[in-house]
Protein backbone atom coordinates (compact mmCIF):
# COMPACT_ATOMS: atom_id res chain seq x y z
CA UNK A 1 0.00 0.00 0.00
CA UNK A 2 1.27 3.09 -1.07
CA UNK A 3 1.19 6.73 1.20
CA UNK A 4 1.11 10.38 -0.66
CA UNK A 5 3.35 11.23 1.90
CA UNK A 6 6.40 11.31 1.01
CA UNK A 7 8.84 9.57 3.18
CA UNK A 8 12.03 10.90 5.13
CA UNK A 9 14.46 9.10 3.48
CA UNK A 10 13.20 10.53 0.18
CA UNK A 11 13.07 13.76 1.92
CA UNK A 12 16.51 13.82 2.76
CA UNK A 13 17.65 12.54 -0.91
CA UNK A 14 15.74 15.24 -2.23
CA UNK A 15 17.25 17.98 -0.06
CA UNK A 16 20.79 16.25 -0.96
CA UNK A 17 19.87 16.27 -4.77
CA UNK A 18 19.10 20.39 -4.26
CA UNK A 19 22.00 21.05 -2.58
CA UNK A 20 24.55 18.92 -4.98
CA UNK A 21 22.81 20.84 -7.73
CA UNK A 22 22.80 24.02 -6.21
CA UNK A 23 27.35 23.65 -5.16
CA UNK A 24 27.88 22.34 -8.52
CA UNK A 25 24.96 22.04 -11.29
CA UNK A 26 26.07 20.63 -14.34
CA UNK A 27 26.11 22.00 -17.98
CA UNK A 28 22.57 20.79 -18.68
CA UNK A 29 20.96 21.71 -15.47
CA UNK A 30 21.64 25.45 -16.60
CA UNK A 31 20.85 25.30 -19.98
CA UNK A 32 17.60 24.17 -18.88
CA UNK A 33 17.72 26.31 -16.10
CA UNK A 34 18.68 29.66 -18.55
CA UNK A 35 15.86 28.70 -20.74
CA UNK A 36 13.37 28.32 -17.82
CA UNK A 37 14.49 31.43 -15.94
CA UNK A 38 14.22 32.97 -19.67
CA UNK A 39 10.13 31.92 -20.05
CA UNK A 40 9.49 33.19 -16.66
CA UNK A 41 10.92 36.73 -17.46
CA UNK A 42 9.47 36.67 -21.31
CA UNK A 43 6.03 35.43 -19.88
CA UNK A 44 5.57 37.97 -16.94
CA UNK A 45 6.46 41.04 -18.99
CA UNK A 46 3.91 39.78 -21.64
CA UNK A 47 1.30 39.16 -19.37
CA UNK A 48 1.85 41.61 -17.26
CA UNK A 49 0.86 44.00 -20.13
CA UNK A 50 -2.17 42.86 -20.93
CA UNK A 51 -5.82 44.16 -19.81
CA UNK A 52 -6.82 41.26 -17.54
CA UNK A 53 -3.23 41.85 -15.67
CA UNK A 54 -5.22 45.27 -13.94
CA UNK A 55 -6.15 43.94 -10.30
CA UNK A 56 -5.64 40.38 -10.88
CA UNK A 57 -4.75 40.46 -6.93
CA UNK A 58 -6.38 42.15 -4.21
CA UNK A 59 -4.31 45.03 -2.50
CA UNK A 60 -2.00 43.10 -0.50
CA UNK A 61 -1.85 39.42 -2.21
CA UNK A 62 0.10 41.13 -5.28
CA UNK A 63 3.23 41.61 -2.74
CA UNK A 64 2.50 37.99 -2.10
CA UNK A 65 2.57 37.28 -5.75
CA UNK A 66 5.47 39.74 -6.34
CA UNK A 67 7.60 37.41 -3.85
CA UNK A 68 6.74 34.41 -5.20
CA UNK A 69 7.37 35.26 -8.26
CA UNK A 70 11.08 36.24 -7.80
CA UNK A 71 11.49 33.25 -5.45
CA UNK A 72 10.87 30.85 -7.97
CA UNK A 73 12.98 32.96 -10.23
CA UNK A 74 15.82 33.63 -7.90
CA UNK A 75 15.52 29.79 -7.66
CA UNK A 76 15.95 28.64 -11.12
CA UNK A 77 18.47 31.62 -11.44
CA UNK A 78 20.47 29.83 -8.79
CA UNK A 79 20.48 26.27 -10.36
CA UNK A 80 21.70 28.16 -13.52
CA UNK A 81 24.58 30.55 -11.70
CA UNK A 82 25.57 28.04 -9.41
CA UNK A 83 25.33 28.98 -5.37
CA UNK A 84 28.89 30.84 -5.57
CA UNK A 85 27.45 33.44 -8.15
CA UNK A 86 24.03 33.59 -6.04
CA UNK A 87 24.33 37.44 -5.37
CA UNK A 88 24.11 37.64 -8.97
CA UNK A 89 20.86 35.94 -9.20
CA UNK A 90 19.40 38.55 -6.55
CA UNK A 91 21.29 41.19 -8.26
CA UNK A 92 19.63 40.16 -11.96
CA UNK A 93 16.38 39.62 -9.82
CA UNK A 94 16.25 42.99 -7.98
CA UNK A 95 16.81 44.42 -11.79
CA UNK A 96 14.10 42.70 -13.62
CA UNK A 97 11.87 43.49 -10.82
CA UNK A 98 12.62 47.21 -11.38
CA UNK A 99 12.07 46.92 -15.41
CA UNK A 100 8.83 45.33 -14.58
CA UNK A 101 7.55 48.24 -12.27
CA UNK A 102 9.08 50.41 -14.65
CA UNK A 103 6.95 48.90 -17.64
CA UNK A 104 3.68 48.95 -15.61
CA UNK A 105 3.76 52.95 -16.23
CA UNK A 106 2.78 52.02 -19.77
CA UNK A 107 -0.22 49.62 -19.58
CA UNK A 108 -3.16 51.48 -18.62
CA UNK A 109 -4.96 50.77 -15.40
CA UNK A 110 -1.35 49.99 -14.08
CA UNK A 111 1.11 51.88 -11.63
CA UNK A 112 4.63 51.57 -10.73
CA UNK A 113 4.89 51.15 -7.05
CA UNK A 114 8.16 51.02 -4.75
CA UNK A 115 6.62 48.05 -2.18
CA UNK A 116 5.95 46.15 -5.41
CA UNK A 117 9.72 46.02 -6.20
CA UNK A 118 10.77 45.66 -2.23
CA UNK A 119 8.36 42.55 -2.31
CA UNK A 120 9.85 41.42 -5.36
CA UNK A 121 13.44 41.57 -3.93
CA UNK A 122 12.37 39.93 -0.56
CA UNK A 123 11.25 37.41 -2.69
CA UNK A 124 14.74 36.97 -4.16
CA UNK A 125 16.29 37.41 -1.08
CA UNK A 126 14.22 34.33 1.23
CA UNK A 127 15.02 32.68 -2.31
CA UNK A 128 19.16 32.89 -2.01
CA UNK A 129 18.93 32.42 2.03
CA UNK A 130 17.14 29.24 1.42
CA UNK A 131 19.41 27.58 -0.71
CA UNK A 132 22.56 28.84 1.42
CA UNK A 133 20.32 27.12 4.66
CA UNK A 134 19.96 24.41 2.17
CA UNK A 135 23.42 23.34 1.59
CA UNK A 136 24.80 24.55 4.80
CA UNK A 137 22.47 21.82 6.46
CA UNK A 138 23.82 19.48 4.00
CA UNK A 139 27.02 20.10 4.85
CA UNK A 140 26.82 20.06 8.67
CA UNK A 141 25.16 16.94 7.98
CA UNK A 142 28.18 15.64 6.16
CA UNK A 143 30.56 16.47 8.49
CA UNK A 144 28.48 15.52 11.31
CA UNK A 145 28.69 11.96 10.08
CA UNK A 146 32.51 12.13 9.09
CA UNK A 147 32.96 13.24 12.94
CA UNK A 148 31.01 9.91 13.78
CA UNK A 149 32.70 7.94 11.66
CA UNK A 150 36.27 9.38 12.82
CA UNK A 151 35.32 8.75 16.61
CA UNK A 152 34.28 4.98 15.78
CA UNK A 153 37.75 4.74 14.22
CA UNK A 154 39.24 6.18 17.32
CA UNK A 155 37.49 4.35 19.61
CA UNK A 156 38.70 1.04 17.63
CA UNK A 157 42.06 2.11 17.59
CA UNK A 158 42.61 2.72 21.18
CA UNK A 159 41.06 -0.52 22.09
CA UNK A 160 43.39 -2.33 19.88
CA UNK A 161 46.33 -0.84 20.88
Amino acid sequence: MSSSVPQPNAVRRVMALWAAALRQPSRALRIVAIGTAALLVVNVLWQGAQPYAVGLFADGWDKVAHATLHYVLCSVLLLALGLRRGVWAVVLCASFAAIDEWAQQFSPGRSVSFYDWLASVVGAVLAWAAAHALVWTGEMKRLQIARRRRDKLNRWWELYR
